[in-house]
C-alpha cells in the first residue's frame, strides 16, 4: 500500500540564509511520500532562488501578508491528508515525520500529534532550552491554557480535515496564530504526544519571537479569547489566569528591558512609544511589580494604600 501523503508547508519571509538547511532536513526524512511547499511571503532576499535549487520543492509566491496568511496559502495549495507547518529557519530531526504520523495512525480520534523541541542558536548550536510536555496530562486544552509547551507548529502534524473544520490560522493574531489554532482545536478534539524530539527551533535576535511588543499583544489577545470558555470551570479558570500572567510577565519584562535600552541610548523613540502603549494595554501591572522588586519603597507605599 502506498505511503500516506504528508504536506510540509514552509512559510518564508527573508529567511533565505536558513532555508537550505530547513529543506535539507525535510528531504532527509525517512517517509518517502512528502509534498514540500515553500510559500514566499514577499521576500526580498532571494529566498525563492534558494527554493528553486530543489527540484522536488514547489514554491508559491504571494505579496507579504504575514506568517499566518502564508500558512493558509500553503494549506490551500497542498494535497496531503496530514500537514506540517515548518518555519523557514528551523530544522526537522531525523524520523520526525514518521514519529508524528505513526502516533496519528495509531490514534485516529486525535486531531494532531506533536513532539518535543530542542532550541538552537543562529549557527545551529544547541542551547540549554527544551520544550517540556506535561506527559501526565491527556486533556491538552487545559494544559495549553496553563503553559504553552508546543513552541512552534513545526513540531506538530495536523489532520487536514481538522484544519479545514476550524478554518486554519487566524491572521489577526499572526505572531501567536499557532497557539490560537492549538487552543481552538484542543477545545474540541483530543491530541497526542509522540514522545520524542522532532525539531530544532532556532532562537536569535531578529526572528519574530524577539519582537516583544508584538508577541505580548498577540499572546495575551489569544489567551483573553478563552475567557468565554473557562468561566464555568474552576480548573480551566485557574489555568487561564496562570497562562495570561505567564505571557504578561515573560514578554512584558523583556519589553521593559528593551524600552529602557532605547531610552538610555536615546534611539528608536517611535518603537519606545508604541512599546509603552502595548505594555499599558496588555500588561499594565508588570511595570508596577518590576518597580516593587527594584525599589522596595514602592511596595511599602502600595501596601499602605
Amino acid at each position: 500500500m502506498a505511503e500516506t501523503l504528508v504536506s510540509v508547508i514552509i512559510p518564508c519571509y527573508n529567511a533565505g540564509r536558513f532555508l537550505g538547511e530547513t529543506l535539507d532536513s525535510v528531504l532527509r526524512q525517512g517517509h518517502s511520500n512528502l509534498e514540500i511547499i515553500v510559500v514566499d511571503d514577499g521576500s526580498t532576499d532571494g529566498s525563492a532562488n534558494v527554493a528553486a535549487k530543489y527540484p522536488t520543492v514547489r514554491c508559491v509566491h504571494q505579496r507579504n501578508a504575514g506568517v499566518a496568511a502564508a500558512r493558509n496559502t500553503g494549506l490551500q495549495n497542498s494535497n496531503g491528508a496530514f500537514v506540517i507547518f515548518l518555519d523557514a529557519d528551523d530544522r526537522m530531526l531525523p524520523g520526525a515525520v514518521e514519529a508524528n504520523l505513526h502516533c496519528l495512525l495509531r490514534q485516529p480520534e486525535c486531531a494532531f500529534a506533536f513532539g518535543d523541541v530542542q532550541a538552537i542558536d543562529v549557527n545551529g548550536v544547541p542551547l540549554p532550552h527544551r520544550s517540556a510536555c506535561p506527559h501526565h496530562e491527556n486533556y491538552h486544552y487545559l494544559s495549553l491554557l496553563y503553559h504553552c509547551y508546543i513552541w512552534t507548529p513545526g513540531a506538530v502534524m495536523y489532520r487536514r480535515s481538522v484544519l479545514e473544520a476550524v478554518s486554519g490560522f487566524d491572521s489577526r493574531v499572526a505572531a501567536a496564530a499557532d497557539l490560537d489554532l492549538n487552543l481552538r482545536i484542543t477545545r474540541i478534539y483530543p491530541a497526542c504526544y509522540c514522545g520524542t524530539t522532532v525539531l530544532e527551533y532556532r532562537m536569535y535576535q531578529g526572528n519574530m519571537n524577539s519582537n516583544y511588543a508584538t508577541m505580548l499583544a498577540a499572546t495575551v489577545s489569544v489567551m483573553r479569547r478563552q475567557r468565554r470558555w473557562v468561566d464555568g470551570d474552576a480548573r480551566h479558570r485557574e489555568a487561564y489566569q496562570h497562562g495570561v500572567k505567564f505571557f504578561q510577565a515573560y514578554y512584558g519584562n523583556l519589553l521593559i528591558t528593551q524600552l529602557v535600552d532605547c531610552i538610555r541610548h536615546r534611539s528608536n523613540w517611535r518603537m519606545a512609544v508604541s512599546g509603552m502603549l502595548v505594555l499599558a494595554r496588555y500588561a499594565p501591572l508588570v511595570p508596577v511589580k518590576r518597580g516593587m522588586r527594584h525599589a522596595p519603597w514602592i511596595g511599602k507605599m502600595a501596601r499602605r494604600s
